[in-house]
């Protein structure tokens, strides 16, 4: 199934997907929605947009921002360089919340990185750090955008860097996993696995949750990156693993929930929990509840997408909703307040919609189709 799932979304050995999703991130009360020609932001208290922005020139944009403090940061997919260029001129944004109808630019550098963004910059107190589709790990001065150094792998970045004390954790679809050193960006260590990686790196206090096209999910240690243990999926491990008072939860693309054992991999649950279609999103946790997004992969031209709440404790269900819209879900959903927001693509018409369920019992509370 993977491979079916992959050559349907992904041009397999280039940098260019073919097919695009949202990239949805929160804030407080607040969801905001990369896709296309813009970003917006809105409030889900209110149930309104509050501003759009759009990029320098025809750029799209499709990672999800990197939101604190007022302040976002986002990479665009690039653009042509024009009539006597072959290059893709990429843009890093820093953008400030105001309370005016537009963000304003803190700073925008297009100088700096060369490949499309695909995922969520990870966003540090001094840096930002930005990976690409040209296999570079870039480090940004968070106050004024200007490099501080960069790194590069063997293929290109799909998921968003993670950080714990001095170490920066990056995984590529190189098949390895990377320790650089926050300071200088230096190889502290790495280890190659068996398949690809497009989920982000997850780190509790010690240990290094890893993801993988080879239907595993790794720990290491990370400080020195030996293999600790593995726990098997049933395919692809394609959404970033979430940790969570001792336990690991990860999903894979046949659709199956699992949780273990954080110290040993050991199950968790008595066994896997299966929701309809396949899953590509991350779980989302909010209380005593996972929030699962699923696809149904039975036909890629019209899939149906699906959420399934169910208990982190056994996996038992709690409720199922399918997505009214008829539309795949392949963003990570996010809480905002007492509700889970989803960003789809209309199947029909291409456009996106954001979706609101309630999170105790999945009641849709709002939907939004904001004007191209």
């Amino acid at each position: 199934m993977g491979w079916v799932l992959l050559a349907a979304v992904w041009l397999v050995g280039c940098n260019t997907p073919i097919v695009h999703w949202p990239g949805l991130s929160a804030n407080g009360n607040k969801a905001y929605v990369a896709y296309g020609s813009q970003v917006i932001a809105l409030d889900m208290d209110a149930k309104q947009q509050l501003w759009s922005y759009t990029g320098e020139g025809s750029v799209q944009f499709y990672a999800p921002p990197a939101v604190r403090d007022g302040t976002l940061i986002l990479g665009d997919y690039g653009s042509s360089g024009g009539l006597f260029s072959t290059g893709l001129t990429v843009s890093v944004y820093a953008l400030d919340e105001s309370g005016a109808s537009t963000p304003t630019k803190r700073w925008l550098r297009d100088d700096i990185i060369t490949g499309r963004v695909f995922a969520e910059p990870l966003y540090l107190d001094d840096l930002v750090i930005v990976g690409t589709s040209d296999n570079q790990i870039v480090a940004l001065n968070t106050a004024d955008g200007s490099k501080v150094w960069e790194f590069s792998t063997g293929n290109a970045i799909w998921s968003q860097p993670a950080h714990k004390d001095n170490l920066i954790f990056v995984t590529s679809v190189d098949r390895r996993v990377y320790a650089l050193d926050h300071d200088t960006g230096t190889v502290v260590w790495e280890t190659e696995l068996t398949g690809a990686n497009a989920s982000s790196p997850v780190v509790d206090d010690n240990l290094v949750y890893v993801g993988s096209f080879d239907s595993t999910l790794h720990a290491f240690d990370m400080l020195t990156g030996e293999a600790v243990w593995t726990a098997p999926a049933e395919d692809w491990v394609w959404g970033k693993p979430l940790y969570a008072d001792g336990i690991v939860y990860y999903t894979d693309l046949a659709g199956y929930v699992y949780a273990v054992d954080g110290r040993t991999g050991e199950a968790a649950w008595p066994a896997p929990i299966q929701v309809t279609g396949s899953i590509q999103a991350a779980p989302v946790l909010e209380g005593d509840t996972l929030y699962i997004a699923s696809t149904d992969p039975s036909t890629v031209e019209l899939p149906q997408g699906y959420i399934t709440a169910i208990s982190r404790t056994d996996g038992s269900p709690v409720w199922n909703r399918v997505v009214q819209v008829n539309a795949p879900i392949h963003a990570t959903p996010v809480v905002v307040g007492n509700s889970l927001v989803i960003a789809v693509v209309q199947n029909d018409s291409a456009a996106l919609e954001v979706l609101q369920y309630d999170l105790q019992n999945g009641t849709q509370l709002w939907s939004f189709v904001p004007e191209s």
